[in-house]
């Protein structure tokens, strides 16, 4: 899903802006997975797995936006693109704006709570369906809403899900069995 979104390229800018949206669905799957294997329940792994996601996602994505590498500047291109974008479409009223940063920002988190959703439902919840299904409307939306082929990221997709599907029955029966 975040190759399928970072191959769209939904930011204005330049095509290596994106690239770490990569970065951000493996530190919700980790999230996601890290929860359910020390005891905590859904909520709490929800709630933890988003504090990290609020805390990571503006320092990565402040790398897009500037070249200074302090974890500080980062973090503050980040809420400086998000202010300025706020000042320019509310309180200037202007109906765009060149700031785009934010759109970053909130790409980062939905790819992170997508993949953490996903990883609960799996390794939490034991429900991989739920997680195929979630992963693969997203990434039928985000093919929907672009003119680029990307069939090859829903094969890819697919195929894994199978897999995905296969294991996780195979471990469910394999448990019955014993």
């Amino acid at each position: 899903m975040a190759w399928a979104v970072d191959d769209v390229a939904p930011v204005m800018g330049g095509d290596d802006l994106t690239d770490f949206l990569t970065w951000a669905a493996i530190g919700g799957v980790l999230a996601g997975f890290i929860g359910p294997q020390v005891g905590w329940g859904r909520w709490r792994t929800y709630v933890i797995g988003s504090v990290f996601a609020a805390l990571l996602i503006p320092i990565v994505v402040g790398g897009s936006l500037v070249d200074d590498a302090s974890i500080g500047a980062r973090f503050v291109a980040t809420a400086s693109a998000g202010v300025q974008a706020v000042f320019d479409l509310v309180i200037n009223g202007l109906s765009s704006t060149q700031q785009f940063g934010h759109h970053l920002w909130v790409l980062g988190l939905l790819l992170w709570a997508t993949s953490m959703f996903a990883s609960y439902a799996v390794f939490g919840h034991r429900h991989p369906l739920n997680a195929v299904v979630i992963v693969g409307v997203a990434l039928v939306i985000n093919m929907s809403l672009t003119d680029i082929n990307q069939l090859g990221y829903l094969v890819l997709y697919s195929i894994a899900a199978l897999f995905l599907l296969i294991r996780s029955h195979a471990l469910e029966e394999q448990g019955e069995w014993l």
